[in-house]
């Protein structure tokens, strides 16, 4: 940390050699103090408090002293300032330079403090919301919301299609799954599916990755192609160039007379979905519970899995999902909405998730980009370790998602970020102590299910993060239908 006279916040960083996680706290007299990162990004501002100064003589000393006792103790940069603001606040009305207030004084006060700021926080975000309108009266939100309904009524309608595609393509030796954005991330845990599940060789692709490298495909190839409209460019190339080498393909679209409903091979229309007018998420998790479907079902008619082990798995995917799926909107979105101010403002979001997981930590991640232009990566729990580990910080958030399978790195992954100071949101079974400021825990009953029911209820889970942080709804609020 590097001290600096208050001449404007760039003055003030300027030639004190920033280092890489190197932050400044600007002391800005009456108008408080700020916290800069090194590249003089402001990440928080502390008001000051309403103590009458009588003499400053000392205040900027009992500052930096009281700081650096709280962190010592374990507080965050911003529980920091805030104590060290009230120290200083004190100190400033009595005369002279040797009155720095004791620890219970600043204590008291802190407290007072504390519940001003909350209170004007509250009302700040109020004011937001104002301005925007009600949450709800946006796409995005609306169609995270719809997500248990889409989800049902799609396994529903396709229940009898997804049997005859199972009975008729139960001998294919290669499962392909391609699509763009959100519907390539789930073509990843779709393969894990079919591999595990069905035994059969399995790959997800992004569609223009696939139309590049064109790998095999004969009457012995199943091709899934995913696009919403039906229309996505590079779908239909590929789409083209496995009908062209006897491939079978496919289409998963809402519309029947797009190029890719009149020109598959099978088309399983998704009508019940609806369209996305907004960032796709309801189209998303619709998509991903087929394909384990039909996953589960082409196990049980290729014999890798038991008939009973299909049909619980079924029964998951229908019915207990989209229960899951309520009971999330119902216990953890207000949970979300209130911790969401701590990951506002993150230097850097991480999303970690491993096996069928990882495709709710990449949706996750795609969700801040296209809200927020944010700041974001996304890993599996192994390589968060390797990469992320040490270098995390306290303006950092870490979005950590469970995959039914083991959660011993998780659980590191938190660890490791909580020592970090930085915040940590655990979806589903990652128990990591008692739920704080920093810390929020949502979901953990999600253990009740397979890696696959969990895996579509995460991705439930991540978009409510960003749907709730105040002024990022404003960002979503389109009349477009997304192509995916």
């Amino acid at each position: 940390m590097r001290r600096g006279a208050y001449r404007g916040d760039r003055d003030a960083c300027a030639g004190l050699s920033p280092k890489k996680g190197q932050c400044y706290i600007v002391k800005c007299g009456g108008k408080g103090s700020k916290w800069m990162d090194e590249k003089e990004v402001e990440r928080y501002q502390i008001p000051a408090t309403k103590h009458r100064p009588t003499d400053t003589t000392g205040a900027g000393d009992t500052f930096m002293a009281a700081f650096v006792a709280a962190e010592a103790e374990g507080a965050s940069v911003e529980k920091a300032m805030r104590f060290a603001s009230v120290a200083a606040g004190i100190a400033v009305t009595k005369t002279g330079a040797r009155n720095m207030p004791r620890k219970g004084q600043i204590l008291e006060a802190l407290e007072e403090y504390e519940k001003n700021w909350k209170k004007n926080m509250r009302k700040r975000q109020d004011d937001r919301r104002k301005k925007m309108g009600d949450w709800n009266e946006y796409y995005f939100p609306q169609e995270v919301l719809e997500q248990a309904d889409t989800v049902r009524n799609s396994m529903a309608e396709l229940e009898g299609e997804i049997e005859k595609l199972a009975e008729k393509y139960r001998d294919v030796q290669k499962v392909y799954i391609v699509g763009s954005g959100d519907c390539y991330f789930i073509s990843l845990s779709s393969a894990e599916a079919f591999r595990k599940l069905a035994g059969t060789e399995a790959y997800g692709y992004e569609a223009y990755d696939f139309f590049l490298e064109k790998p095999k495909a004969d009457g012995q190839t199943l091709v899934i192609l995913f696009s919403s409209s039906g229309k996505s460019l590079y779908v239909l190339k590929s789409l083209e160039y496995v009908l062209e080498n006897g491939g079978i393909a496919i289409g998963v679209t809402n519309h029947q007379d797009s190029p890719l409903g009149r020109d598959s091979s099978e088309v399983l229309l998704t009508t019940s979905i609806g369209v996305s007018r907004t960032f796709p998420t309801k189209t998303t998790t619709s998509a991903l519970a087929l394909m384990y479907q039909l996953a589960a079902v082409l196990a049980d008619k290729r014999g890798t899995v038991d008939g009973k082990t299909a049909a619980h798995l079924k029964k998951e995917l229908m019915i207990q999902v989209p229960e899951m799926i309520e009971r999330i909107y119902k216990e953890e979105r207000e949970l979300l909405r209130q911790g969401a101010q701590a990951f506002l403002e993150a230097r850097c979001y991480t999303y970690v998730g491993s096996g069928p997981s990882r495709s709710a930590a990449m949706v996750g991640a795609a969700k801040i980009v296209e809200t927020s232009r944010g700041h974001v990566t996304f890993c599996n729990a192994e390589e968060y370790m390797h990469l992320h580990g040490f270098s995390v910080k306290s303006s950092d958030a870490v979005i950590i998602i469970a995959n039914n399978r083991s959660n011993h790195r998780e659980i590191q992954v938190a660890e490791y970020a909580k020592d970090q100071r930085a915040r940590v949101l655990a979806v589903g079974d990652v128990p990591c102590g008692k739920a704080s400021e920093n810390f929020i825990s949502v979901a953990p009953y999600l253990k009740e299910l397979t890696e696959w029911g969990s895996s579509i209820c995460a991705m439930v889970v991540v978009p409510l993060l960003p749907a709730n942080c105040p002024g990022y709804p404003i960002k979503t609020r389109m009349r477009l239908t997304m192509s995916t």
